[in-house]
C-alpha cells in the first residue's frame, strides 16, 4: 500500500467530532510544540459558471475540510494555520 493511500484513508478516517492532538515535539529553538487537527464535513454548495454566454449554476458535492495548526506549546500561539479542502 503506498503512502498516499494511507494518508487518504487516514484522513478520511478522522471524526467529525474529534480534536486531533500529538504529542509534544521540539522545533529547532528547543520550544515545545503540537500538531492540531478537526476535520468538519461541508455541505453541497453551489457554483456558477458561463457556458456558450450563459450563466450556469452548478451543485458542487459535499467535502471534507480540515483545519491544521502547529502550535507552542507553552505561549499557545499558532505558528502555521492551514485550511485544506
Amino acid at each position: 500500500m503506498s503512502n498516499d493511500t494511507d494518508e487518504r484513508e487516514y484522513f478520511f478516517g478522522k471524526r467529525e467530532d474529534m480534536t486531533y492532538i500529538t504529542k509534544s515535539f521540539l522545533d529547532r529553538s528547543n520550544r515545545a510544540m503540537r500538531y492540531v487537527s478537526k476535520v468538519i464535513d461541508g455541505d453541497a454548495g453551489v457554483r456558477s459558471a458561463t457556458v456558450e454566454n450563459e450563466i450556469v449554476l452548478r451543485t458542487t458535492p459535499k467535502g471534507r475540510n480540515e483545519i491544521k495548526a502547529i502550535t507552542y506549546e507553552d505561549s499557545r500561539d499558532v505558528q502555521t494555520l492551514t485550511i485544506q479542502k
